[in-house]
């Protein structure tokens, strides 16, 4: 595992709601680790995936991030949580112009996959680590679209 400023997962349709025409990307400050197990919220920002306008961003307070703090110990990650200063714990984790740059890769990955992905990365600069299928539950009484490649196991 290596270090990364901020983590975060992006996808080329909505989770939620199974919108095609968005873009939803997540991120936190740190490794993803925190993001993955519960720990930490991330802040979320969607966009349109035609115009990449930034529809909506809830920002999350982060009053710690997780680290890696040195070698792998017995086979486990050396990892360790860090308080985050009060002004960085409320700001948004990514800049107008990083998630607008961020949602240009994923169409351009969704576009090269040619499916609605799932994409995990990482920054100090910017690396994939993976891209998946989109898995979207099966739509209920409040929705009526669901995504033609998606499927649940």
């Amino acid at each position: 595992m290596v270090q990364s400023d901020r983590s975060g997962i992006m996808f080329t349709v909505n989770p939620v709601t199974g919108d095609t025409d968005d873009i939803v990307i997540e991120a936190i400050l740190g490794l993803g680790e925190a993001a993955v197990s519960g720990k930490v919220a991330p802040d979320m920002y969607i966009l349109d995936k035609t115009s990449l306008d930034i529809r909506q961003k809830e920002v999350s307070h982060q009053e710690q991030q997780l680290i890696r703090a040195g070698q792998p110990v017995h086979g486990h990650e050396a990892n360790s949580w860090v308080a985050i200063p009060a002004t960085e714990a409320v700001a948004q984790k990514l800049e107008d112009d990083q998630i607008r740059t961020l949602a240009e890769l994923d169409v351009l990955i969704e576009d090269t996959a040619a499916g609605r992905r799932t994409s995990n990365g990482r920054s100090s600069r910017v690396s994939f680590t993976s891209s998946r299928p989109v898995q979207l539950p099966p739509p209920g009484p409040d929705c009526d679209t669901a995504s033609p490649d998606a499927h649940v196991d």
